[in-house]
């Protein structure tokens, strides 16, 4: 199989004047019903489209004879995740972004047709919210910079750098966020979210000292989509975590 690099570059469509196989066309990869990739005389990379949703947890199963790797990219070509393997290979993943994301199948025999399949759940708005952004370096106005992963997708996040963590309740609706500031003093942050009418209400409490507030607000579609002053993306899982999906 090609390696990561080589198939990253025909997901982007950049690679070299040298490397003389098109770039495969790009296939569009439906919620329900699967797709049916038959024998190839030359091909064996195939590039699935969808549209994904922040929070949305996705699962993409491959049936093949012979072995396969299915890679999954973030709407900017990185690669996020991959699984290789033989008969049916599964791979689970929680969206961070609103936009097209793409999944490559590469096969080892391009003579043995396969069948892809994609599942997916749709999020509420908390979990748009705590999912979004995640694995993407944020830089903000003042200058300090964020990197969110996952330790347990969709459930728990840390910060890369930091000892903070984001868990996500078990009903799934209240972010908890904690802060260490010294072996003694630590600071949690409290979120929930529910929809009035047209708008979100965000309501918060910070502990400790019990301090409550509540505001409004219109998210707009950019919200949820890869922000102008993203850096590179740095990866699904958080450091020393291990691979579950």
């Amino acid at each position: 199989m090609r390696s990561g690099l080589i198939l990253a570059l025909l997901v982007l469509g950049l690679a070299s004047p040298g490397f003389t196989q098109p770039a495969p066309p790009i296939r569009d990869l439906p919620a329900t019903g699967g797709v049916q990739r038959p024998a190839a005389q030359t091909q064996d990379a195939d590039i699935f489209a969808f549209v994904g949703e922040s929070g949305s947890q996705q699962r993409f199963t491959v049936t093949s004879a012979k072995p396969v790797e299915i890679t999954l990219f973030s709407p900017s070509g990185a690669p996020m995740l991959t699984k290789e393997g033989t008969g049916t290979v599964t791979l689970d993943a929680v969206l961070s972004w609103l936009d097209v994301h793409t999944v490559a199948v590469l096969r080892s025999s391009p003579s043995t047709p396969y069948v892809i399949q994609r599942r997916a759940t749709l999020p509420t708005i908390t979990q748009a919210i705590f999912a979004r952004r995640v694995g993407q370096e944020i830089t903000f106005k003042d200058g300090t910079k964020e990197t969110k992963c996952w330790i347990v997708p969709g459930e728990k996040q840390g910060s890369v750098g930091e000892q903070r963590t984001h868990t996500l309740s078990r009903l799934g609706q209240t972010i908890i966020t904690i802060v260490p500031n010294g072996p003694t003093n630590v600071s949690v942050r409290e979120l929930s979210f529910w929809a009035e009418g047209e708008d979100v209400v965000e309501s918060w409490r910070i502990y400790p000292g019990g301090k409550e507030e509540e505001q409004a607000f219109s998210p707009a579609l950019s919200t949820f989509q890869v922000p102008a002053n993203a850096g590179p993306y740095t990866g699904y899982y958080c450091p020393g975590v291990k691979p579950v999906h």
